[in-house]
């Protein structure tokens, strides 16, 4: 017996085994044929058992419904919940395609503090900062990882500046460019470490950690002062600019 007679069964109702066709006149004047009393006639049990399947039909599937709703709705709340893999954000470097003249001030103001007190006939620095080339020739990737490497040291740099006159200028510079550095983060987050650098990069990049370990803390605070500008007038701007910076002609 299938499922679905077992169904039609428990209606109280019979079998497709137990349906009987009614008997002919001819039948039933020679005692051929089941006696009606024992088995239903084949129009009314075929009825009844069409009736049953509908009900049977209609409420399985209102059961799957709900079944595959209660599923789809658990699924949702575990992945909100518990998301797999790395936590996906949005890279928007955009807005610093020109910085705001209030922040440029602020920082100009730690540039102008500096040259009060080191004139330029008393620097002997060089300027680690540096290089034979300019951030349109590298890759889109690669300008992100310079300006990363760049407003890495600048921030650890001017974090530890002694000079009084020099700190009290500092937070808020410091709050902007930390700012900047958590947005570069976001822009790294997927292919920092699969992404291969070009030679270019990579011979910079060497040659700029080497140097900050050779240099004197003075020359290295005077390398980020003089330097923050072009950091971010040209080294930021060209990474947020994407493809639309391009090489001076």
């Amino acid at each position: 017996m299938s499922d679905v007679d077992s169904v039609i069964s428990s209606f109280g109702m019979q079998s497709p085994s137990d349906c009987h066709l009614v008997p002919s006149r001819r039948q039933a004047q020679l005692g051929e044929g089941a006696p009606s009393d024992q088995k239903k006639p084949c129009t009314q049990c075929q009825l009844e058992q069409t009736t049953a399947r509908e009900e049977w039909g209609e409420g399985n599937t209102q059961s799957i419904r709900l079944g595959l709703f209660f599923v789809m709705t658990v699924c949702a709340v575990f992945t909100e919940a518990f998301p797999r893999g790395p936590l996906k954000k949005h890279c928007h470097l955009t807005k610093y395609r020109s910085l705001s003249p209030s922040e440029l001030k602020a920082i100009k103001n730690i540039k102008d503090k500096f040259e009060e007190t080191m004139p330029r006939q008393g620097r002997k620095c060089t300027n680690i900062f540096n290089r034979a080339w300019e951030v349109a020739e590298l890759s889109v990737r690669d300008r992100v990882i310079l300006v990363q490497a760049e407003l890495d040291f600048t921030i650890d740099t001017l974090k530890n500046i002694e000079d009084p006159s020099l700190s009290e200028q500092l937070p808020r510079p410091l709050e902007f460019l930390t700012h900047i550095r958590e947005d570069l983060k976001s822009c790294t987050f997927d292919h920092h470490h699969s992404h291969k650098k070009s030679e270019k990069l990579s011979s910079w990049l060497q040659k700029f950690h080497e140097a900050k370990s050779k240099e004197t803390r003075k020359c290295l605070e005077e390398s980020v002062i003089l330097s923050i500008f072009r950091l971010l007038n040209k080294d930021l701007a060209c990474a947020a600019l994407k493809d639309d910076c391009i090489v001076s002609p």
